[in-house]
């Protein structure tokens, strides 16, 4: 009687977790949808872009909806977290930040090969995006 009281529970959060967002648009549900809209702001309008320090606000915007993944998720049935769609996408927007930064640290005209002034900024940048959960740790 537990186990199904308790099967019963979970299956009650998990339907009210995809009833959640049912009336929400695309646009601000589903991860991907929200990452190629950023994506466009970034590529059409990169200085409004960068001083609204979208980078710095993904992990905030996204976390809620990662939750949402992640609470009907089942690690036995569904495998590993880096195959689920959310993960590969965030992974992927990470990793593409990521070679945005060594383009722009690229074009500071030598002073970061040079070990100016520009590489500490750039690693700490790094190390900031990263602690925001913006990058991975590790590039």
């Amino acid at each position: 009687a537990p186990l199904t009281r308790l099967a019963a529970e979970l299956g009650a959060v998990e339907a009210a977790s995809r009833d959640l967002l049912s009336d929400a648009d695309s646009e601000v549900s589903d991860p991907s949808t929200i990452l190629r809209r950023l994506d466009a702001w970034a590529r059409d309008d990169r200085p409004s872009y960068e001083q609204a320090f979208v980078d710095l606000c993904l992990p905030t915007l996204l976390a809620p909806l990662v939750r949402l993944a992640l609470l009907c998720w089942r690690p036995l049935a569904a495998g590993d977290l880096a195959q689920q769609p959310w993960h590969r996408q965030l992974t992927s927007a990470a990793a593409s930040l990521a070679g945005e930064l060594a383009a722009a640290d690229g074009a500071a005209g030598g002073e970061i090969a040079a070990g100016g002034r520009g590489e500490e900024r750039a690693a700490s940048d790094r190390a900031m995006l990263a602690r925001r959960g913006a990058l991975p740790a590790r590039l």
